[in-house]
């Protein structure tokens, strides 16, 4: 497959999109963690899911472009 083209700025945008999909799927999950009730955990989860599968497309994307995504482990954890 040939690599798309995307100018820098774009896949700037692409990137932190991807970040920050991967960040609030690990807030949620993280939520979920500290809930009691069993449908919220459930939202929390299934938010998180969606978010995970968005950030994997967007990836796809990045890499269709001949460019390297970044993943879960990129993330800089703001203390």
């Amino acid at each position: 497959m040939l690599p798309r083209f995307l100018d820098p700025p774009t896949l700037d945008r692409l990137r932190r999109l991807i970040e920050a999909n991967f960040a609030a799927r690990d807030a949620l999950y993280a939520a979920a963690g500290s809930l009691d009730n069993e449908d919220h955990v459930g939202v929390c989860v299934r938010l998180a899911d969606s978010l995970a599968g968005h950030a994997a497309e967007l990836q796809q994307m990045v890499a269709a472009a001949g460019d390297q995504p970044p993943g879960p482990q990129d993330l800089v954890v703001q203390t």
